[in-house]
């Protein structure tokens, strides 16, 4: 649950012990969860730098985890839009440089620079015949044509035959399209993972963690492309890809329903709720009983599909229902 953002297993077995017991010492945090202390200790000084917990004398108390937890998404998600600020700039910049300067070799930079859509066609394909492990691929559009999946059907047949895990993200369009549909069924059919997102910042494959290549011109990706190999903005494409991954919707046949908007009392007592309200508060301050807050929570619960009022904020401040301003 919490590797999502970055923490370790035993960060995470510290902090659902504490959500089951929201005031611990060390020694008892260190028994319950079966971990050393000197681990024990790491994770706390982890938990209490994101605000999830505080540390006062050696004694540990849980912040609320509707409060501390979507303050974290809403920080993280502030981390992910500027991440593909600056590699959106970075991109940018390179294509100026090597417009300048020329196209350098593999070996000279880290970048190499491919013209037209034949040249890119065939690096792609060299690279996924040296793939090994993994391809990442973000492929912002809403329906494919004949020629573009045959193109890469062939590619994609022999990379998923040698064990290759394959994931894809394309916009939410495409389950409008009956053609992209099959398509895109053959491919998760042949064991690749198909997800749909809203929106996506940029085209882009990377293989194998090492190796990655987009457009130079994202409103005609035949013009050119880049082969990056730089190891940092490798890394930094990784983390954009996984943090869309998350978010992203797994493709299935059936387009999802789209789901009812939340009613003004909804909205009300997830605010409440995200600025640390217990349910008796937040009665009184809606002027309704408890059994009103009560079915609220169960109705919402089971609209966002969660199982916990834990995991029912997190969704909530995932999906956008309560955003930074509200804890306040």
């Amino acid at each position: 649950m919490l590797s999502t953002f970055g923490f370790d297993s035993e960060t995470e077995a510290v902090y659902l012990a504490l959500l089951d017991n929201p005031t611990l010492e060390v020694a008892k945090l260190a028994e319950l969860t079966q971990c050393e202390r000197d681990a024990v200790q790491t994770a706390i000084d982890d938990l209490s730098r994101a605000a999830l917990i505080t540390n006062e004398d050696g004694r540990v108390s849980l912040v609320d985890p509707q409060v501390g937890l979507a303050s974290l998404l809403a920080r993280q998600q502030a981390a992910v839009a500027n991440m593909q600020h600056q590699l959106e700039e970075g991109r940018m910049a390179m294509t100026r440089m090597l417009s300048k300067y020329g196209a350098k070799a593999p070996g000279d930079s880290g970048v190499e620079q491919l013209i037209g859509l034949k040249a890119i066609r065939a690096r792609i394909a060299e690279l996924a015949a040296a793939c090994v492990e993994e391809q990442l691929i973000l492929v912002p559009v809403g329906k494919l044509t004949p020629e573009t999946f045959e193109e890469a059907q062939a590619v994609d047949e022999d990379v998923l035959k040698r064990g290759v895990r394959m994931k894809s993200v394309y916009l939410d369009a495409v389950r409008n399209d009956p053609y992209t549909m099959e398509a895109l069924n053959w491919e998760i059919e042949s064991g690749g993972e198909v997800r749909t997102a809203p929106s996506l910042p940029l085209r882009m494959i990377v293989f194998d963690r090492e190796r990655a290549i987009i457009p130079i011109d994202d409103l005609d990706c035949e013009i050119g492309a880049l082969v990056l190999g730089n190891r940092v903005i490798i890394q930094a494409m990784v983390a954009l890809f996984i943090n869309i991954w998350a978010d992203a919707q797994p493709l299935t046949r059936r387009r999802p329903g789209r789901a009812e908007p939340l009613t003004a009392q909804e909205q009300h007592v997830l605010k409440l709720w995200a600025q640390g309200h217990t349910d008796a508060s937040a009665a009184r301050q809606m002027k309704v009983s408890h059994r009103t807050i009560r079915r609220l929570s169960e109705d919402l619960t089971k609209r966002l599909g969660a199982r916990s009022r834990f995991q029912l904020g997190a969704l909530a401040s995932a999906r956008g229902l309560i955003c930074e301003a509200d804890l306040i």
